[in-house]
């Protein structure tokens, strides 16, 4: 009987440790998990800023594009003048031709 009672207090220790050693691996899986996530948070920040850097370069671009649209309205309008006022000196060249 007192060896019956040695082999389930040897069993139980060993279940006690391997569930000891189980615990130890479960701590390390959720520390590995936490680290991860602070990698994770780490990298979704990085983008954030990334992603705002990204939306402030095409507003600038955008910015830039309304202002070219309008340099290009103004030059288009210039040439029209330019055009206008060519040929009525051309006209006035041609008065005083001789024939």
């Amino acid at each position: 009987m007192a060896n019956h009672g040695a082999i389930n207090a040897e069993a139980g220790l060993e279940r006690v440790l391997e569930s000891g050693t189980m615990l130890n691996g479960i701590s390390d899986a959720v520390g590995n998990i936490a680290d991860m996530s602070t990698q994770m948070a780490a990298a979704v920040e990085q983008q954030a800023h990334v992603s705002e850097d990204i939306n402030r370069q095409v507003v600038n671009i955008s910015g830039l594009a309304d202002s070219s649209a309008d340099s290009a309205v103004n030059a288009s309008q210039s040439i029209t003048y330019l055009k206008s006022i060519s040929g009525e000196l051309h006209e006035l060249v041609m008065r005083f031709k001789p024939a």
